[in-house]
């Protein structure tokens, strides 16, 4: 069998994130968990480390759930970590966390990676459409399902929001298309996208209002890849951040700042709204 080609973008990816402890999996929100490795829980940094380190093993040689299992069991069997999870049985419980902390690792890692080659210009150029392909889940989401086979150009401002992954565990992923083959799925221009018109809900913990999407989880509704490579951390800090009290590159070694652009009117909010709305937006 040969040997697993590494995928140099989703380890990047990974490798740029920052360690912050958590609480609780929402106390980090969308884009935040693209500069931030955490897992739901765990405060020492000395754990978060192993997390880290076996998360970086898994991407990089490809070992597997099975493996990372392994290092999850050791982890919790050195620290005797007390851990929220589902399961009657500690096998169950275990095998349950180990599989969310995996998984969305792997997938939020790998789409990010899948995104950064789509959109390199060459290939946008020759294959300037992109179809959502559905994971094919026992137990689909019925509107990831209903996007199965929807084909937008890769600049539609949807991309933006439904991304995948679209939410725990969503296996979805993208294929991009050339006009030939779209016109080989029998359509003359792309489809219209879906209605993602946002909702008005509830922090469950706060009572805040928050926004959400048709389709997408809570907290899942952004996009990692464009996030990651245009975000608000500039790709020249993607690297991880130095030990405290070594020498930080200067920001005059940075390239220049973009000339400004117009701001798009579907980016626009409208005025008049309390100032939480617009610190929460932002």
């Amino acid at each position: 069998m040969a040997d697993q080609i590494p995928f140099n973008e989703a380890i990047n990816f990974l490798s740029g994130k920052v360690n912050l402890p958590t609480r609780r999996h929402d106390d980090l929100r969308h884009a935040a968990h693209v500069r931030a490795f955490s897992v739901a829980g765990v405060t020492r940094d000395d754990m978060l480390a192993d997390f880290r380190a076996a998360i970086a093993k898994a991407r990089a040689a490809g070992t597997g759930l099975k493996e990372f299992r392994r290092d999850f069991d050791a982890i919790v069997d050195r620290t005797g970590w007390r851990y929220n999870s589902h399961g009657k049985t500690e096998e169950e419980r275990r095998a349950w966390r180990a599989r969310i902390i995996y998984t969305t690792n792997m997938r939020t890692s790998y789409m990010a990676g899948r995104y950064k080659q789509l959109t390199d210009p060459d290939v946008l150029k020759y294959r300037p459409y992109w179809k959502y392909v559905h994971s094919g889940a026992l137990h689909p989401r019925k509107l990831h399902l209903s996007w199965n086979g929807l084909v937008l150009a890769a600049t539609d401002p949807a991309w933006r929001i439904m991304f995948p992954p679209n939410g725990w565990g969503c296996g979805c992923d993208i294929e991009a298309l050339s006009k030939r083959q779209l016109k080989a799925l029998g359509k003359d221009g792309p489809d219209q996208a879906p209605d993602l018109k946002p909702y008005e809900d509830t922090d469950r913990r706060t009572g805040e209002p928050e926004t959400r999407y048709p389709g997408i989880d809570r907290g899942w509704a952004y996009n990692a890849g464009e996030e990651w490579l245009n975000g608000l951390v500039p790709p020249e800090l993607h690297r991880p951040l130095k030990p405290y009290g070594t020498e930080i590159k200067s920001t005059a070694d940075l390239p220049a700042l973009p000339e400004p652009v117009k701001a798009r009117a579907a980016d626009l909010m409208a005025t008049g709204l309390a100032p939480e709305t617009y610190v929460e937006a932002f």
